[in-house]
């Protein structure tokens, strides 16, 4: 949750514009085209690395890699959550409210957590 708010202040306009724009333009697409994998590993990996703490980043990028693994055999399904939750995220970040992008971010970790643990529940 760190990540999101050590980013408040230190990225663009610009670049948070690019990525509500590939949100919206996907938004459009079918829940399992390849570019909704590229944008989350894209934004994600330019949100772990933008508050400049390289450790922090690394656990994030290695997050990402387990949790992609489970979801190859086990889609998640939750490409319309996860382009509202990072939108929100993104808001937050552009509002300059650190506070509000950490909470944005650990809504977004517990509502992935939620559904994997339905998913393997059944």
């Amino acid at each position: 949750t760190k990540a999101a708010a050590l980013a408040v202040g230190k990225v663009t306009p610009a670049e948070i514009d690019y990525f509500r724009q590939r949100i919206k333009d996907l938004s459009k697409e079918d829940e399992h085209v390849p570019g909704h994998w590229l944008l989350d590993n894209d934004l994600h990996e330019w949100l772990a690395r933008a508050g400049g703490n390289d450790v922090l980043a690394q656990n994030i990028l290695r997050l990402r890699t387990t949790t992609q693994l489970f979801e190859i055999g086990r889609p998640f399904d939750r490409a319309d959550a996860d382009a509202d939750e990072h939108l929100e995220i993104l808001k937050a970040i552009t509002d300059g409210n650190a506070r509000a992008a950490e909470s944005a971010v650990l809504r977004h970790l517990r509502n992935i957590e939620k559904d994997v643990l339905g998913i393997v529940a059944t």
